[in-house]
């Protein structure tokens, strides 16, 4: 597996677990993942405080199979700079697209490769607002009766379901990206992205998208964590 890490200082400015700072959220990802991928490629876009980028540069020199590139590109810009690396690969290649907002539980690895297994894309997270009902204020309009249709499938390690969509953190394979190129392109591939859209698409499309429940990992964003999990408690950790 390889893993393309994107993070920026100039992110959306949103009310987060008070301990996810940016170095914070890459080492939890290090821990889980350094130690286990091919290669952790990290893409430094629009960093401009001197402290954080000297973290990264820390990082690349204790790790050696850790990259470390420069971008000012954006997030729509930046996304698809690292699929069109992903693009590049061998087929079977499996990848995970990171965020620098995510946190991980212990034996993430090991769950994200299981469920590459059985789904086209993965995701670790499972947002709490997929079990609030679109009629009630919550954000999502396949959401009803406290949650969503879905098939639940058993791995070694975990339940899984199926899901209409997540963010722009997922796992997959650049055989499945080459042949969703067109998709991806036409959601993502301006100025600005519709990762919700996009995995609608692709799930009427065919593909199959599945989350572990109770979730891996969570985006740091108070009002969207993956629920039934101490998530302060495992940044720390």
């Amino acid at each position: 597996m390889i893993l393309y890490y994107r993070i920026s200082n100039n992110s959306n400015k949103m009310d987060r677990l008070i301990n996810s700072t940016k170095e914070n959220c890459l080492s939890n990802a290090l821990k889980h993942f350094q130690p286990f991928v091919e290669s952790f490629n990290i893409i430094a876009d629009n960093v401009t405080e001197d402290i954080l980028y000297q973290f990264l540069l820390d990082i690349k020199d204790k790790y050696p199979n850790v990259t470390l590139e420069d971008s000012k590109l954006g997030n729509a810009g930046s996304f698809w700079y690292i699929f069109n690396k992903v693009l590049s690969l061998p087929a079977d290649t499996q990848v995970y697209l990171l965020e620098d907002d995510y946190i991980h539980k212990s034996n993430s690895y090991k769950v994200l490769k299981e469920g590459l297994n059985r789904g086209e894309y993965v995701t670790l997270y499972d947002p709490n607002d997929m079990y609030k009902n679109y009629s009630e204020g919550g954000p999502n309009p396949f959401i009803e009766d406290g949650g969503e249709i879905a098939r639940v499938i058993l791995t070694e390690s975990s339940h899984w379901k199926t899901s209409i969509s997540t963010t722009l953190t997922f796992a997959t394979t650049t055989r499945v990206l080459k042949e969703d190129f067109d998709i991806w392109k036409a959601y993502t591939g301006g100025n600005s992205v519709n990762d919700f859209q996009c995995f609608v698409k692709l799930r009427e499309l065919g593909r199959s998208l599945i989350v572990p429940v109770p979730g891996y990992s969570t985006h740091a964003c108070v009002g969207y964590l993956s629920p039934l999990h101490d998530w302060n408690e495992e940044v720390l950790k």
